[in-house]
């Protein structure tokens, strides 16, 4: 698929990568911040300790400047000055060896000491040249320029106390780890969204193939299908959905062109009598008895092609619902009664005998259309029942419906023409297409009636025992 911004999959995946980038910027920085809060907490904590063994050092007697057990600590500059008379004693200098190699060589930890003024009275060797003296109220942490972190305290005996801190390492090890981090989340940002490319476009290329699909089909070429693996997905079961769509769209077609050809071919018949009997009118002067077998035989012809296309007209108008269908109550078994007795004297004539049970079977509906319903598959019956043999009519009531019944002892229907028998034009018995002034429409017709009325037409049949219709109306 091209991916163009109107695209589904590249909204998709322009979403999946900013929440992508959102997701590792956010874990990025909450991984980089907690490593920072964790190692100046430790940074701090030292400072502390070592801020608080410095003031414990400063504060013990001041008259033994070199109490036993103890070292003193390099300083530069000349040694402080005797306390003048009222003056307080100055702070012991002296450190323990131990806090002594706290900030000894190798230490990256120093400290500065202030009596009064600005100038310190003590320092350790490695502390750096310049050192602000902090002001009071000032904050008793600060970070400076060069990567200094210092920790102060105003106390007694001095008048401040400072131990500070190279934190270049600790940075310098946090961009590392930042830099790792980066590197980390960029690959996992390209990881993840070449997969997450590849699912999406595993996952939408069902709707690739329903739009190919669609379009060949618009095209066309009703035999395409969607082909889809798994079934069971969202998409697998409206692929189902759509293929049983575009079968029955193909059946429809299919359906469509045979009615066309078939119409056509019921119309050409009698058109092609009409007219040779008119062409053959007019080759030469005939007898006014020849002009009216002509006139007749042409009568016959146009009158075929009027019921052809009044039936025609029937079912399109049934087909688009403009058909009119009244919903009143009748008696199914008055209109079985009613069409049983039109239709007696062709019985008789053919030697068919007719037989009724006429249980009460109320119904809502057309009373005109069902006694159209009821004549058609009398009459058909009646034509495919040979002589002697007998057509008998049922109506009641079953499971909440009304029904009527129509069965015959003619011919049957064979097992292969059953699932047709209802299609338009449709004829069982070939070499009778066309006889007799039938179309072929009587089954389609009645059958596109009884649906109308939200009924249901049905047939049983046997070859050589005869056929069972069952029409079903609420």
């Amino acid at each position: 698929m091209k991916l163009v911004p109107d695209s589904l999959r590249w909204r998709l995946q322009i979403w999946y990568g900013l929440l992508l980038v959102l997701v590792l910027c956010a874990f990025g920085f909450t991984a980089h911040h907690l490593e920072k809060v964790e190692r100046l907490h430790n940074v701090d904590s030292d400072l502390q300790h070592r801020l608080a063994l410095v003031v414990s050092e400063l504060r013990a007697d001041p008259q033994h400047p070199e109490p036993r057990g103890r070292g003193t600590v390099p300083r530069p500059g000349p040694p402080p000055r005797p306390p003048e008379q009222g003056e307080r004693p100055g702070p012991n200098l002296a450190f323990a060896p131990e806090v002594a190699a706290l900030f000894g060589a190798g230490s990256s930890f120093y400290y500065v000491v202030w009596l009064r003024g600005e100038e310190p009275i003590a320092r350790s060797a490695n502390a750096p040249a310049e050192v602000p003296r902090p002001e009071p109220g000032e904050a008793a942490i600060r970070e400076r320029s060069g990567h200094l972190l210092e920790s102060f305290l105003f106390a007694a005996p001095v008048d401040c106390v400072l131990v500070g801190r190279s934190i270049a390492d600790e940075e310098g090890a946090m961009l590392f780890n930042a830099s790792w981090l980066a590197a980390v989340g960029a690959g996992l940002f390209l990881f993840s969204l070449v997969g997450g490319g590849w699912l999406i476009a595993r996952a939408i290329r069902p709707i690739e193939l329903i739009s190919t699909a669609a379009d060949r089909i618009a095209e066309g070429d009703l035999t395409q299908r969607i082909r889809i693996g798994n079934d069971q997905s969202e998409l697998g079961r409206l692929a189902a959905t759509l293929n049983q769509t575009f079968s029955r769209l193909e059946d429809a077609f299919a359906q469509q062109q045979r009615f066309t050809a078939d119409a056509a071919h019921e119309l050409r018949t009698p058109l092609t009598v009409l007219l040779t009997q008119v062409q053959t009118a007019l080759a030469r002067e005939r007898s006014a008895e020849d002009y009216r077998d002509t006139l007749e035989c042409c009568q016959r012809s146009a009158q075929r092609m009027r019921r052809l296309l009044e039936s025609l007209l029937q079912l399109a108008r049934l087909d688009a619902r403009e058909e009119p269908v009244q919903n009143e109550p009748f008696d199914l078994a008055s209109v079985a009664t009613e069409c049983l007795e039109h239709l007696r004297p062709m019985a008789l004539e053919q030697g068919v005998a007719l037989q009724l049970e006429a249980l009460p079977a109320s119904a809502h509906g057309d009373t005109g259309r069902m006694g159209q319903v009821v004549t058609n598959l009398l009459t058909n019956a009646l034509q495919h029942t040979p002589q002697g043999g007998s057509v008998s009519v049922r109506t009641g009531k079953e499971g909440g419906s009304a029904f009527v019944e129509v069965s015959d002892t003619g011919h049957g229907i064979a097992a292969n023409d059953l699932p047709h028998i209802f299609e338009r034009f449709y004829r069982a018995d070939k070499a009778r297409s066309g006889s007799s002034g039938r179309t072929g429409l009587g089954l389609s017709i009645a059958r596109a009636i009884v649906e109308a009325h939200g009924g249901g037409i049905t047939v049983t049949s046997e070859s050589g025992k005869g056929s069972t219709f069952k029409v079903c109306l609420p």
